[in-house]
């Protein structure tokens, strides 16, 4: 379960330069403790780095019954989780949108092997 310490508290985190930056450390650290960030990269020159500079995102859905949250990070990672455990991490893709449509690929094939081993779910 993730520290709720910052749990409703908003953060700016700027000048994050990679995903190796102290600012980024930040920022993964604020995520974990429950903080809703958003974040700057005050360096960007192309579209590709301004899109990797938008602010964390939350992505919830229920299916088949359980929760499916997915969190997208701006340097290319995102994270799955199903009834609040970890069921994916994807990292190193070029945006946050190309790692959530890696992430979201990954949630439905769990979803349909589920499906497949219990037809009643599908119908649920």
């Amino acid at each position: 379960m993730p520290n709720a310490l910052l749990k409703g508290k908003r953060g700016l985190v700027v000048g994050i330069a990679n995903e190796h930056s102290i600012a980024a450390g930040c920022a993964h650290v604020f995520r974990a403790a429950g903080a809703e960030l958003a974040v700057t990269n005050a360096k960007a020159t192309s579209a590709t780095q301004l899109e990797k500079s938008a602010p964390e995102q939350r992505f919830t859905s229920t299916a088949n019954g359980e929760e499916l949250e997915i969190d997208t990070h701006p340097w290319g990672d995102a994270d799955l989780k199903i009834d609040g455990q970890g069921a994916a991490h994807v990292e190193g893709k070029a945006s946050a949108g190309d790692a959530f449509r890696a992430v979201e690929i990954i949630a439905e094939a769990i979803e349909d092997k589920k499906s497949d081993a219990d037809p009643e779910a599908a119908g649920s």
